[in-house]
């Protein structure tokens, strides 16, 4: 999948992904917009934390993204159920959507749209994906071991080879990590930070800086095969 094309012959893929881990979920994303100029920002956000119970994690369009997520957020009690938070999700999308303006402008400009949302439900890991080819209906992901949205080929050759079944919390965050830092060295639509969040059996927070820079060092300076693969 892509952002789409923004401008002659130039292709916008940024990244998000989910790993599920022996408790819940790790979710990461890059930081950058590319403008329909090709401009770039590494300030954007692309995960937002909805009432301490999911997070949704966006791709695509930013114009359209930011604007569900920022509703989203301001607007989910910590209170809510899954129920609660898709139902949000589909009224606002949906009313988005009957504007009439979101697909004429994605077709202006050729961006397209994902969204990614985990969580919990009743004790269960719950993944959902929504993209503009369908109206952004979610989608059942959970039968599926990882999800990844934008620059899907080179993140899947990594996750091929490194991801593990029930990981651990600190090896997921690593090789989520890892996955957004080594796009950005080849993909000049993906830039750092790298974004991160946890869902796990008692809430869903965002990771601060201080911490993914940590992880960003180590997968820098050391050997990713031996640090993923240690105990």
């Amino acid at each position: 999948m892509s952002d789409g094309d923004c401008g002659a012959g130039y292709d916008v893929m940024t990244v998000a992904l989910s790993l599920p881990f022996c408790d819940g979920f790790v979710v990461a994303a890059d930081s950058r917009t590319v403008s329909e100029q090709l401009t770039y920002s590494d300030e954007t956000p692309k995960l937002y934390l909805l009432g301490g119970k999911a997070i949704l994690a966006v791709c695509g369009a930013p114009f359209f993204n930011a604007t569900i997520g920022n509703n989203l957020q301001r607007t989910i009690a910590d209170t809510a159920s899954w129920a609660d938070i898709e139902y949000a999700f589909n009224r606002l999308v949906a009313e988005e959507v009957q504007k009439g303006q979101v697909y004429q402008r994605l077709a202006k400009t050729k961006f397209r749209a994902w969204f990614l949302l985990v969580g919990r439900n009743n004790g269960e890991r719950v993944q959902r994906y929504a993209h503009h080819e369908t109206a952004f209906a979610l989608e059942d992901w959970n039968q599926y071991p990882y999800a990844v949205l934008g620059d899907e080929y080179g993140v899947r050759l990594l996750l091929n080879r490194l991801y593990q079944d029930e990981m651990s919390l600190d090896k997921a965050k690593l090789l989520a990590v890892l996955c957004v830092h080594e796009i950005s060295k080849v993909n000049r639509s993906v830039g750092l930070p790298a974004q991160l969040g946890i869902v796990n059996s008692s809430e869903a927070r965002l990771v601060g800086l201080a911490e993914v820079e940590r992880l960003t060092s180590i997968a820098e300076s050391l050997d990713w095969r031996v640090v993923l693969n240690g105990s």
